[in-house]
């Protein structure tokens, strides 16, 4: 996804970028920036990482030979779940939202990429990502000059507080909003709050 990433912005010949990113996006968008920090302006970061990180139980399940496949692909439960456990703003996630968000993911085929995602967290140094993490990692001190905006859901269950306190230590001069009653889906729970934010930030770095 990097490679992708790399490709797509070396075609458009994108420069003095601003990267959003949220979830996967920080790793991927991470691993981009820490590679060519001279084409990045600023960083707008919601509830995501770019560094190892404890991974909650109920991801790890996801990962079960067989059974997490079942689950993931044939059930659907990952994106179906994260429907209803991912946002805490209830009233925003109207039948016509949840639609939107698992129309990518209707059939079995077409839910490979989540699966493999899943499959992709590197829970032991022997696990094939686990260098690639390392390397986006060590890349980060490359962007701390960088201009850096934070929009932290609270309640996210799965990028929880300690991920906030890693960028917090590792990125002193980021402005940082915490939404308390914000989830995982950060930017549903909380747009009126931080679509302002993110373009104040933009104007004035």
């Amino acid at each position: 996804h990097i490679e992708n990433l790399t490709r797509l912005i070396d075609h458009l010949d994108l420069n003095n970028i601003t990267l959003v990113m949220h979830d996967w996006g920080g790793a991927i968008g991470c691993g981009y920036a820490g590679r060519y920090p001279e084409r990045i302006k600023r960083l707008v970061l919601f509830n995501t990482a770019a560094f190892h990180g404890p991974c909650p139980l109920r991801i790890r399940l996801c990962r079960t030979p067989v059974l997490g496949a079942l689950a993931v692909r044939g059930l659907n439960a990952f994106a179906g779940s994260a429907v209803y456990l991912a946002a805490k703003n209830r009233a925003r996630m109207t039948p016509d939202v949840r639609a939107g968000y698992l129309l990518p993911y209707n059939n079995w085929a077409n839910r490979i990429a989540t699966l493999r995602f899943v499959e992709d967290i590197p829970l032991s140094s022997s696990h094939p990502t686990y260098p690639v993490i390392d390397q986006i990692q060590s890349n980060l001190e490359k962007l701390r000059d960088k201009p850096m905006l934070i929009c932290w859901g609270m309640r996210d269950f799965c990028f929880h507080e300690t991920y906030l306190n890693e960028w917090v230590q590792r990125f002193p001069q980021a402005e940082v909003s915490r939404f308390e009653e914000a989830g995982h889906y950060v930017v549903e729970d909380a747009a009126e709050q931080i679509v302002p934010l993110v373009r104040t930030f933009i104007a004035r770095s």
